[in-house]
C-alpha cells in the first residue's frame, strides 16, 4: 500500500471527480490500484495528516490536495530531522511528544518520554534555550503562594521555530560560501596550474602526443601539489553538498511558509 498511496496524489489536482480519476488510474496498469481506489482514498482522507479532503459528493466525489497540511507535515518533519541531527534521537523524542500533546508540564513529559527524569529535564531545557520548544508560565489556581503557585507548560510554535531556523540556514549558508571561496582562493596557484596542465595535456593528446611526453606534462604538478588539490576538491564537494542540503530546508520551510 505504500507504494499506491502516492501515486494517488499524483494524479489530483486542483480537485477531481473519482471517475476521472478512475480513468486516469486505468494507465497506470497496477490493477490492486484500480481495484481499490475508494478505499485507499478513503484511508489517506480519514488519516490525520489530512492530505487528501473530499471537497464534492457529484460523480461518486470529488478530491482535492491539501497542499498547507502537505508542507505543514514537510516543515514538522525537516525540523524533527534537525532536531534530532543536533542533539540525538531523545530530544527528537521529547521533541515529538511535545508536538503531539499541543502543551505538556514538564512532569508529565518526563513520565512520558521513557527516559530517566534528569535527562529529560536536560534535553527539555536544552530545547528551549535553543528556540526549538516554547515555554509558558501558568498559574495553578487555588494556590495563592509559595513555590507551587506557578508552573511551566511547554509547546512549539511551529510558525517561530521555522523561521528561527531559516535563519539559521541563511547564516549557515553565507559560512559556506566563504569557507569554499576561502579554499578556491588560498589554493588559486594550484588549481590555475593544474587546469594550465590539463588543458596542455588534452591538447597534446589531440596532435599525438606520445604516452611518455603525456606523463611528462602530468609531472608538471608534483605529488605534495596532488595530495594537496585532492584535499581541496574533497572539500569543496562536501561545502557543496552541505549546500545543497540547506538549500532543500530552506525550500520546504519558505513554501510552508508562503502557505501559511
Amino acid at each position: 500500500m505504500g507504494k499506491v498511496i502516492p501515486e494517488i496524489a499524483r494524479y489530483i489536482g486542483k480537485s477531481i471527480l473519482i471517475d476521472l480519476l478512475k480513468i486516469l488510474v486505468k494507465k497506470l496498469n497496477y490493477p490492486e490500484l484500480e481495484q481499490y481506489l475508494e478505499q485507499y482514498l478513503h484511508l489517506i482522507e480519514v488519516d490525520s495528516n489530512r492530505f487528501i479532503m473530499r471537497v464534492g459528493d457529484s460523480s461518486g466525489g470529488q478530491y482535492s490536495v491539501n497542499m498547507k497540511n502537505a508542507f505543514n507535515q514537510l516543515a514538522w518533519a525537516t525540523l524533527d530531522n534537525i532536531v534530532t541531527e543536533k542533539f540525538g534521537s531523545k530530544a527528537a523524542r521529547i521533541f515529538r511528544l511535545i508536538r503531539n500533546k499541543t502543551t505538556i508540564e514538564l512532569e508529565q513529559l518526563q513520565q512520558v518520554a521513557m527516559m530517566p527524569t534528569r535527562q529529560a529535564k536536560l534535553l527539555t531545557y536544552t530545547l528551549a534555550q535553543e528556540g526549538y520548544i516554547q515555554v509558558q508560565e501558568m498559574k495553578r489556581s487555588g494556590v495563592s503562594a509559595g513555590p507551587m503557585k506557578t508552573f511551566f507548560m511547554f509547546y512549539i510554535d511551529l510558525n517561530q521555530v521555522v523561521q528561527m531556523q531559516i535563519g539559521h540556514c541563511y547564516h549557515a549558508l553565507h559560512n559556506i560560501i566563504q569557507r569554499r571561496d576561502h579554499e578556491s582562493t588560498s589554493n588559486k596557484r594550484m588549481i590555475d596550474k593544474q587546469l594550465r596542465v590539463d588543458i596542455l595535456s588534452s591538447n597534446m593528446k589531440e596532435h599525438g602526443a606520445t604516452e611518455e611526453q603525456l606523463a611528462d606534462i602530468a609531472e608538471m604538478v608534483t605529488p605534495s601539489e596532488k595530495q594537496q588539490l585532492e584535499k581541496v576538491q574533497k572539500s569543496i564537494q562536501k561545502l557543496s553538498a552541505a549546500e545543497l542540503l540547506i538549500d532543500e530546508t530552506l525550500f520546504l520551510l519558505d513554501i510552508y511558509q508562503r502557505y501559511h
